[in-house]
């Protein structure tokens, strides 16, 4: 009987949990973003077969996100789940190829950090002790 995706990602969610340690969060979000893939597959026809899967399926399933997702971070942490899965499958054999490689993530933004407001830096600089500077000590000994 073959491998169905969902018992595949069962096994996957379960060895996040027990072997990967990941967090719940993390093990929560993952298994939330396959039920959405697997929910997907279903309602576009596919045998949820984990030997039917094929490129041309995730690329509908990316485009699919592409339509419902707007931002390039909320696709690309969908998309990570999704390929961390296959990745897996492949290593531990349970699927032919590896078809990890065919999803590709969006490209973020990369952002600076936010400069910090100028009245917390003057809190922040007023909290500190106050510490003695090199011009408080002598610089020879008095007793030369």
């Amino acid at each position: 009987m073959p491998l169905d995706l969902q018992a595949a990602s069962t096994e996957y969610i379960g060895w996040l949990q027990l072997e990967a340690n990941r967090s719940p969060n993390t093990v929560r979000a993952y298994e939330s973003e396959l039920r959405k893939l697997i929910s997907f597959l279903a309602a576009n026809g596919h045998s949820l077969a984990v030997a039917d899967l094929r490129h041309e399926d995730l690329r509908a399933y990316q485009r699919h996100l592409a339509a419902r997702l707007k931002g390039p971070a909320s696709r690309a942490r969908a998309l990570v789940a999704v390929r961390s899965c296959l990745r897996w499958l492949a290593r531990e054999g349970l699927m032919e190829r590896d078809l990890s490689n065919g999803i590709t993530l969006p490209k973020l933004e990369q952002r600076l950090p936010k400069p910090i407001d100028p009245d917390e830096l003057a809190r922040m600089l007023a909290a500190l002790p106050i510490m003695p500077t090199i011009r408080s000590f002598p610089l020879w000994p008095s007793h030369i």
